[in-house]
């Protein structure tokens, strides 16, 4: 999915029903969607009660049309009404235009959005919840915040930020001995030095302690399904590794090691 000012619907096969939205840049609401559905915090209850019921190999997310962002709310309700998603699917809104164009929050309700956005330690966010536990982790084996700003296309403050825990609180970081890491390195800045940098290498207790780390079992995550795996490695044929990235919900990172083999190889 793309990363266009458009028109979406999120389709549950489990029960025949739809969500019909609009975004500025649909892919990356397409990623905060599923962000908040894998843990459980989506707003829309009905959307969120089929994710835990059917899973997520059972929805699916396609871009219905493209538009320019003054006509979204537009679109938005003609598609609502063409779907009968109001009626018989997820939307919460039958007319987004009447209902939300010119509406003001009070400041009460601005004070309870702010108070919910700082406790998930996010307005919004780009990246799944499989990237930022990437992110971390390779942050955690010495890893630069230039060389993963670089890898992941983002720019360097919202990777500094992630690392250090101050955005996607959402997201728990379980790493064995990660805060202990963020403590170090405080340290190492009050006294000018700059461990992450200059050829810096980790005390001989750093390294073994990372070495325990990743010999635990690490949890199975898998986010694509055998036809998704084999879909990947067949555009990979005449596709880039980005390209192919837009349209699956993991990282380029991960399209590399599936297409390499090193991750579902069972998959043929």
């Amino acid at each position: 999915m793309d990363s266009v000012s458009g028109i979406y619907k999120i389709y549950c096969s489990g029960n025949d029903k739809s969500y019909i939205g609009s975004s500025v840049n649909v892919r990356k609401r397409k990623n905060s969607h599923l962000c908040e559905l894998r843990n459980n915090k989506h707003a829309n209850d009905y959307l969120q009660k089929s994710f835990n019921k059917y899973g997520e190999d059972s929805f699916i997310f396609s871009l219905i049309l493209e538009c320019e962002p003054e006509l979204l709310l537009i679109k938005e309700e003609e598609q609502i009404i063409i779907h009968n998603t109001y009626k018989d699917g997820y939307n919460l809104i039958e007319a987004p235009t009447k209902n939300l164009l010119g509406y003001k929050h009070t400041d009460k309700s601005k004070a309870k959005m702010s108070e919910s956005a700082n406790k998930r330690g996010r307005n919004s966010g780009s990246l799944s919840e499989e990237q930022v536990r990437e992110i971390r982790q390779k942050f955690f084996d010495g890893e630069r915040v230039s060389e993963l700003s670089k890898e992941f296309g983002i720019h360097r403050r919202s990777i500094r930020e992630c690392v250090y825990l101050r955005t996607y609180k959402d997201i728990e970081c379980d790493i064995e001995g990660y805060e202990k890491m963020l403590h170090e390195l405080k340290e190492f800045r009050a006294r000018g030095e700059r461990p992450r940098s200059r050829g810096w290498k980790q005390s001989k207790e750093h390294i073994e302690m990372i070495k325990k780390a990743n010999s635990r079992p690490k949890k199975s995550i898998r986010r694509l399904t055998d036809e998704q795996v084999m879909e990947i490695r067949k555009r990979k044929k005449y596709q880039s590794y980005d390209k192919i990235a837009k349209d699956f919900p993991v990282s380029r990172g991960t399209i590399v090691k599936i297409v390499k083999g090193e991750t579902y190889a069972e998959v043929k």
